[in-house]
């Protein structure tokens, strides 16, 4: 199946769209907590390790993982929002 020019302009502009709230969400979230937004980029974006940020950070693989949990609940919610 081949999308039609419309469809793929569409596509495109909601991923963008989506892009930007993430990079808004993260700026907001840096600014609530600056140490969530941290390990959420340097997961998502770095391609690092859980232990490899507890190590870059100094903080437990534990204490890392909590904070990840977290940060990804706040963004979703935010994304959320902003979609709903």
């Amino acid at each position: 199946m081949e999308l039609a020019g419309s469809d793929v302009r569409d596509r495109n502009s909601e991923e963008s769209e989506y892009h930007v709230a993430v990079h808004e969400a993260l700026e907001r979230l840096s600014k609530l907590h600056p140490q969530r937004a941290m390990v959420v980029r340097l997961k998502q974006f770095g391609d690092l390790s859980i232990g490899q940020i507890a190590e870059t950070l100094e903080l437990t693989e534990g204490k890392v993982r909590d904070t990840h949990k977290h940060a990804l609940q706040w963004l979703s919610q935010e994304l959320r929002r902003e979609f709903s």
